[in-house]
C-alpha cells in the first residue's frame, strides 16, 4: 500500500533506491510503501503550514542524517500573541451547551483556550465539532476577533487549539 503522495515527494524520490542507507530504507518501506503514511510529518508540515515540507525533513518528523527534529515554532504560518486576563464564553454549534475559558494566545489562524471544565464533560468530538465565540474580555489584544467559529484542532486535557473556520 502505497503513499499516495509518494510520486511528488522529495524524500521518497531521493531514498527509494539508496541502499547504503537502512534508515532511509526503513522510513521509505513503513511511511512511504507501507502502513504508516497517514502519519508522515512531511504531510502534516505540508497541510499545516502549506508550503512544501524541507528536503531534509524525513517522514518520522527528523531531520535526514541527525537526530534532531525540525525546529516547528519557528515555521509558524502565523505569528503567535500572548493574551492576559481573556476570558470567554463558547458555545458548541448546534447544541445549547456553553461553557467559560481562557484565551492563552492568539494568531490570525487561530487561538489557543484553557478550558474551565474538561472536554469529556463537553463530549464534543474535535473532529465534527465548531465552537462559537459568543464573547470575550480581552484588555490587550493585537487585532480584533472577526470570525467567530472556530474548529478544534488539537487537546492536552483542559488546553485546547482551534484553528477559526
Amino acid at each position: 500500500m502505497s503513499c499516495e503522495h509518494s510520486k511528488d515527494c522529495v524524500y521518497y524520490r531521493t531514498h527509494l533506491y539508496k541502499s547504503n542507507s537502512r534508515q532511509s530504507r526503513f522510513l521509505v518501506d513503513s511511511y512511504c510503501e507501507g502502513t504508516l503514511h497517514s502519519r508522515c510529518r512531511r504531510l502534516h508540515y505540508k497541510t499545516e503550514f502549506c508550503k512544501e515540507a524541507p528536503d531534509d525533513l524525513a517522514p518520522n518528523g527528523y531531520l535526514v542524517g541527525t537526530h534532531k527534529k525540525l525546529r516547528v515554532e519557528n515555521t509558524r504560518k502565523f505569528e503567535r500573541y500572548k493574551i492576559k486576563n481573556g476570558a470567554c464564553m463558547l458555545q458548541v454549534l448546534g447544541t445549547k451547551k456553553t461553557f467559560s475559558a481562557w484565551i492563552v494566545d492568539i494568531g490570525e489562524g487561530g487561538v489557543r483556550f484553557e478550558l474551565s471544565i474538561h472536554p469529556k464533560e463537553l463530549e464534543i468530538c474535535p473532529e465534527k465539532s465548531l465552537l462559537r465565540i459568543l464573547g470575550y474580555s480581552i484588555e490587550a489584544i493585537p487585532f480584533p476577533i472577526t470570525k467567530e467559529v472556530v474548529k478544534p484542532v488539537w487537546q492536552n486535557n483542559q488546553v485546547m487549539g482551534c484553528s477559526f473556520a
